[in-house]
């Protein structure tokens, strides 16, 4: 947690700097590369880029001394340097040595035995624990005894996790906002 704290806040420093230093592609960059290295060390900081992206398009938007292009030039470059470069890299090395093109291999973990719980807790008016042993009961069992006689990878354990959890979420997609 330190070491995502300090890149971020790195990450951070620099996009402030971006905003003093009338738009310098420079410290765009540098917000963007330190953000990146921030969501390696956990991968927590991931979706950071979204809310990032839209203060920027609201910013350079209201910036009306700088050029249109030079806008979606640096709005591109923020962008680019994250999604495709980083990220799509580390997407790349995961499908390489995993087979699986997930940015972690604990996303189908947190989204079945953590976010869906909370879901499952509103909807029905029980505990978040009775929520969570009910969702591993009926989905995870079987799988896990999979897993464990070499059957099924961790990987497709994973992706498997995450298509449960994306069913159970897209069902009440709003009552999910609401608990989220």
């Amino acid at each position: 947690d330190t070491i995502l704290a300090f890149f971020s806040i790195i990450s951070l420093f620099f996009l402030v700097k971006f905003i003093k230093d009338e738009n310098s592609y420079k410290n765009l960059i540098l917000s963007s590369l330190f953000l990146c290295i921030a969501s390696w060390t956990k991968t927590s900081i991931y979706m950071l880029w979204l809310p990032l992206t839209v203060f920027l398009l609201v910013y350079l938007y209201m910036h009306k001394r700088t050029l249109t292009a030079k806008k979606i030039y640096l709005l591109i470059s923020f962008f680019v340097i994250m999604q495709i470069v980083f990220w799509g890299g580390w997407k790349i090395r995961n499908y390489y040595v995993t087979g699986y093109p997930e940015f972690s291999c604990q996303a189908g973990e947190v989204a079945l035995l953590w976010n869906s719980p909370y879901l499952i807790s509103y909807q029905e008016g029980v505990s978040f624990s009775e929520a969570a042993r009910m969702i591993y009961e009926k989905y995870i069992t079987d799988e896990e005894q999979k897993l464990a006689e070499g059957e099924l990878d961790e990987g497709a354990l994973n992706l498997y996790k995450l298509n449960i959890a994306k069913k159970i979420i897209l069902e009440s997609p709003v009552d999910y906002a609401v608990v989220i």
